[in-house]
């Protein structure tokens, strides 16, 4: 590792140098701990003349170094620190030993993580060394203490290593006090107050020319490798930037396309010089040193020990002396070279001598090492170190008598002559450092900054020292001029004002004019000229910093609550309230906040104890003065005539915090004692029959959700549990606001075929479908009883011939004939079923429908299956009911005042009625061919004509022939959707979790949402359009997201999930899920077998033809739309 010291001291070390003799490291693992100093060995021929004016001062300190592993040494302070590698490969630790040069003996020895290149760059007038620590993947500081222990310093922060990354260089440059680190992915540099920055490394066929026309040459080690038993340097030059040689050959299939190249490294750039010779007459030299003035010298212990000459001068390098062989100087080799002042030095292993050169590389002397061996040391290690008064150390080997192995040993030549007078004293090196008054300004108030300058020597500083704030990514600035944006402050302390290299400065920093998102650092920096000659500064000269932090102003104090609840409940067992706090600022919140429910006073302050928990929220959890809590209070705490108040409240050191929010206490819910009658008791099945049922006693929590009453199989039925859905001949839903004081009235309908005569039934009521599991309140039943049909059995008598069978139905009365076409196979199932329900607002006139009844999908939808119409025919079982209910929807409250006729059509209610006289001829079901003809072109004059016009200005790509026409008009009219601005509803798109987020918050009534202080997603922030929507669905447990806490916005949603979405959004849990279920495609080891079987179940959807339910499949927005329809005909508004 090349030093730079002191001309001034070397001038006449030159003269007179003796040699020391050696330290050896012991092989052994060496304790981190320090160690004795060794024992002196006897001296051997302490005066002896090894060549005119040079001396061995024979002390040998054993250092036992194993020769074959890079070793690095260096001057740092008054010691030598020596650095050996365990190998050259792996990341085992590398051991020190701190040598006194006076003694040559050890001080303290240990073990550093610094790898298998022992790579360090030492700053040798402080004594600190950094090393790029493998086993925190950090780089690391150390200073060696004036008792020569090795002591951490203060730790290099903003830079991680990866585990896979190798440290290839490092370097120091006493020109800006600044440190370089190479590894293979990345360039880092440290400046003297600890600030880095660091810099990718960029690909070697894009920053090197000569390798634009070789795409296939192997650039893997184009930045140099770990693995060549060197401990390579990164090069200081005097304007602060850094000069390496990897000694790398790049080569492809073709041959050798690279080599003998340079690479200059500045902090924000990496540039390439080769000196423009062919490639087979380079060299790969390997090794750099450079001097004072800007000279750099390569060379090679291989390849003949060539070397090569360069000067570098503003960024530029120029060859002054091109490859020549050591052998041109009368040397052999060169085993290191280095530099003694302003001489160079090399150790020609071979001849066994070092000799002094000057900077043309022209021989003044020569001198032999006599009594050592300096003839086979490690050719990859850098040990030769020049001492400020002239005295050298240099590396040698010597055998280990009893490890029988070959070691590094460190010798030291000495001067001869004592000097005869004092040595002037040496010049001051310029080593600038900076304190501050403070450290931290308020952003709206500014600041004084006082600045207190150090180590500002030399000649530079003379002319004086300016003093600046500037943004961290400014820094260093070009100029100090204030007229700079990125300046904030500036001052000039003038060289007569700079008293020992010290000086003090004030930085008036105005309020309101620092940025508090942005790093600033207060610096210093030199112009080299007068003051009046610019404020321009020359890169690196005088250059230092200090970080400032800049703070917001203090906010003020506002404390306010939000709540979740504003009323709790005596009957409850728990009350939870989510508490949302802001506001909570400065001295009175730095003990934290307590959150809880407290008895109020007249005046509505909290008295006494909290009622329930209490919430505590620790200081570190309040962000900007906001926290989020959540408090419970057991309803049988409350008394409903007492007066509550929620409190957080704060307190420290007589600074007090407090913020209220009332809330109300609702009485017990009364008990329920349900009650039903009927208007008749006895029903015809063959016929469609209206049951008027009337209730009383439905009050209480249950009925607050409304009552379902519904005609189910008499042996199915149990209390406890909602009857099964194909065990419902009929049902209806009674919403809570149409139930006065426990009251209601409503009518069953129920079509003719429903009812089998050989079954019993009853007139049931119970509580809405997520309650059944927790509320039975509203359970009760009433009987009813069949007419049993005699005409069928003498039927048959009269015409016993088998022939006119087919005309029997004809005379006969029975209605048996009529009920099979009616109730077709599967009408009663998929009346929730997409393909009935769309063709909804067309075929609702017209009965053409029925006639294509042979074909499956539309002609179930019109007249022949109730069912399907069930929404806007009342005579329909199960749609009917649910014709209120789904009041939002404009069709459904025209039939609420009017539930016979069908809703939509008060004109054509002629219409209707025919139909209903239409069962009541048996020969009807033969009709229905030549009857629809006349029936649509009833409806066509259509008093409905002016719908089909309102649908097509709503959404203009859905028309009324589309299959799912009737579900989309319906969620627009209820305004769970609005489409796109430009009037369409993209049905075919596929539905994203986003929107139907929205949808399901829409269908629910939007509630009020009690938002949260963070997003439960951290993919979804509270600027994404459905924040709000999605925070719902989280708040009610209806959406999780995903393991890595993500909601996937934008993802489509496939039927599966859209199966759980419904069931966590109905909270139907008391459904249990069949052993098997009727798809093909769904067994019990998927996921969601029991919402699948549930949506099932409940009618909501029934599969595709071939029995599966395509459970991955995405689901387009045309057939969510048909879901969400099925779903709140059964459950409304949830």
């Amino acid at each position: 590792m090349s030093t730079f010291y002191s001309r001034k001291g070397l001038k006449k070390g030159i003269c007179a140098i003796a040699l020391v003799s050696s330290v050896a490291m012991p092989l052994t693992p060496v304790l981190a701990t320090p160690v004795q100093p060794a024992a002196r060995l006897a001296p051997t021929d302490q005066n002896t003349k090894t060549a005119a004016d040079y001396n061995l001062f024979n002390k040998n300190v054993i250092t036992k170094t194993i020769d074959s592993s890079p070793a690095q040494s260096a001057r740092v302070g008054k010691y030598i620190i020596h650095l050996a590698a365990a190998s050259a490969l792996g990341k085992e630790a590398s051991t020190y030993t701190i040598i006194n040069p006076e003694t040559m003996q050890t001080v303290s020895t240990g073990q550093l993580q610094a790898g298998g290149g022992a790579h360090f760059a030492a700053n040798s007038e402080t004594g600190e060394i950094l090393i790029a620590a493998t086993d925190t993947n950090q780089l690391e500081r150390y200073t060696v203490t004036e008792d020569g222990q090795l002591s951490p310093a203060q730790p290099v922060s903003g830079f991680n290593f990866d585990p896979a990354e190798e440290t290839l260089a490092m370097g120091y440059n006493k020109f800006t006090h600044s440190w370089g680190v190479l590894t293979s992915k990345n360039y880092i540099t440290v400046d003297s107050s600890g600030l880095l920055s660091s810099m990718p490394l960029p690909d070697p066929k894009t920053l090197d020319p000569a390798l634009a026309n070789a795409p296939d040459a192997d650039t893997s080690e184009y930045y140099g490798t770990q693995y060549t038993h060197t401990a390579n340097m990164l090069a200081p030059l005097p304007d602060g930037s850094f000069v390496y040689d990897s000694g790398t050959t790049i080569s492809n299939e073709q041959g050798e396309v690279q080599r003998g190249y340079l690479l200059h490294f500045s902090k924000d750039a990496v540039k390439v010089f080769d000196d423009g010779t062919a490639i087979a007459e380079r060299v790969s030299y390997g090794r750099v040193t450079t001097t004072d003035d800007g000279r750099v010298y390569r060379w090679s212990y291989l390849h003949n020990s060539s070397y090569q000459v360069l000067s570098y001068a503003d960024g530029q390098f120029t060859v002054l002396n091109g490859k020549t062989s050591i052998h041109a100087k009368g040397l052999e080799s060169i085993g290191e070279l280095f530099t003694v002042g302003d001489k160079l030095g090399v150790l020609d292993s071979v001849n066994n001598r070092i000799v002094i050169l000057d900077k043309d590389m022209n021989v003044e002397r020569s001198i032999s090492l006599t009594g050592v061996s300096a003839k086979n040391t490690n050719r990859g290690s850098l040990n030769a170190v020049a001492l400020p008064n002239g005295d050298i150390v240099f590396p040698s080997t010597a055998e280990d008598p009893q490890e029988f192995t070959t070691v590094v040993q460190m010798n030291r030549l000495v001067s001869a002559q004592p000097e005869q007078q004092p040595a002037p004293e040496p010049e001051k090196q310029a080593n600038p450092q900076i304190t501050l008054s403070t450290d931290e300004i308020k952003s709206d108030e500014g600041a004084s900054v006082t600045v207190s300058g150090t180590g500002f020597y030399g000649e530079q500083a003379q002319h004086g020292v300016y003093v600046y704030l500037v943004r961290k990514d400014a820094f260093p600035a070009h100029s100090a001029d204030e007229r700079d944006p990125a300046v904030a402050a500036a001052a000039f302390v003038k060289g007569a004002d700079i008293q020992d290299g010290a000086f003090t400065a004030v930085l008036n920093v105005p309020g309101n004019t620092l940025d508090p998102a942005a790093e600033y650092v207060v610096a210093t920096g030199a112009t080299g000229a007068a003051q009046d000659e610019g404020t321009a500064l020359k890169a690196g000269l005088l250059q230092a910093s200090a970080p400032v932090k800049v703070t917001e102003p203090q906010k003020q104090a506002d404390p306010k609550i939000t709540l979740s609840a504003t009323e709790l409940k005596v009957d409850a067992e728990s009350n939870e309230v989510l508490v949302n706090g802001t506001g909570f600022h400065g001295q009175g919140a730095a003990k934290g906040v307590s959150v809880g429910v407290y008895e109020a006073d007249e005046q509505g302050q909290p008295t006494g104890s909290p009622v329930g928990n209490e919430a505590l929220v620790h200081a570190n959890d309040l962000h900007d003065g906001g926290f989020a809590a959540s408090v419970t209070v057991p309803g049988s705490l409350l008394d409903a005539s007492k007066k509550y108040v929620v409190a957080a409240k704060a307190e420290n050191e007589g600074v007090k915090l407090v913020a209220l929010s009332p809330v109300a206490v609702k009485p017990a819910q009364p008990v329920a004692d349900p009650k039903l009658s009927i208007d008749k008791s006895e029903l015809d099945p063959t016929q469609d029959s209206a049951v008027t049922v009337s209730g009383s006693g439905y009050v209480g929590a249950a009925a607050q959700n409304g009552v379902y009453v519904a005609v189910v199989e008499a042996e199915k039925w149990q209390e406890g549990n909602t009857p099964d859905t194909h065990s419902v001949a009929a049902m209806t839903r009674i919403a809570a606001e149409d139930v006065h004081d426990g009251q209601f009235r409503a009518t069953l309908n129920i079509a003719a075929g429903t009812l089998d005569a050989s079954k019993k039934y009853l007139i049931v009521s119970f509580a809405s479908p997520e309650l059944n599991k927790s509320d039975r309140s509203l359970d009760t039943t009433t009987e009813i009883t069949l007419k049993v049909p005699e005409s069928p059995k003498p039927s048959p008598t009269p015409e016993p011939s088998p022939t006119p069978t087919p005309e029997q139905p004809k005379p006969s009365p029975s209605p048996t004939p009529a009920p099979t076409p009616e109730p077709s196979p599967k009408a009663p199932e998929p009346s929730p079923s997409p393909t009935p329900s769309p063709e909804k607002p067309t075929p609702q006139p017209t009965p053409t429908p029925e006639q294509p009844k042979p074909s499956p999908k539309p002609t179930p939808a019109p007249t022949p299956e109730p069912s399907p119409k069930a929404p806007e025919p009342s005579p329909s079982p199960t749609p009917t009911p649910e014709n209120p209910k789904p009041s939002p929807t404009p069709t459904p409250e025209k039939p609420k005042p009017d539930p016979t006729p069908t809703p939509e059509q008060p004109k054509p209610s002629p219409t209707p009625t025919p139909e209903k006289p239409k069962p009541d001829p048996t020969p009807t079901p033969e009709q229905p061919k030549p009857s629809p003809k006349p029936t649509p072109e009833k409806p066509k004059p259509q008093p409905p004509a002016p719908e089909p016009p309102k649908p097509a200005q709503r959404f203009k790509d859905v028309y009324p022939t589309d299959q799912f026409y009737t579900e989309i008009e319906w969620l627009a009219s209820t305004g769970i959707t609005t489409g796109w601005p430009d009037n369409t509803y993209r049905p075919q798109n596929n539905i994203e979790r986003g929107a139907m987020a929205a949808f399901f918050y829409r269908m629910a009534g939007s509630p009020r949402v009690m938002m949260p202080y963070r997003s439960p997603f951290k993919d979804v922030d509270a600027s994404y359009p459905f924040y709000k929507e999605i925070v719902w669905m989280y708040q009610q447990g209806i959406t999780t997201g995903y393991p890595d806490g993500t909601f996937r916005p934008n993802d489509s949603v496939s039927r599966e999930a859209m199966a759980a979405f419904f069931y966590r959004q109905a909270r139907d849990y008391r459904f249990y899920a069949p052993r098997h279920t009727s798809f093909v495609d769904v067994n019990g080891d998927n996921l969601f077998y029991t919402e699948i079987s549930w949506l099932a179940d409940r009618g909501i959807s029934r599969g595709w033809d071939d029995r599966t339910y395509r459970p991955g499949q995405a689901i387009t927005r045309d057939a969510m739309a048909a879901f969400l329809y099925r779903y709140h005909r059964i459950y409304g508004k949830k």
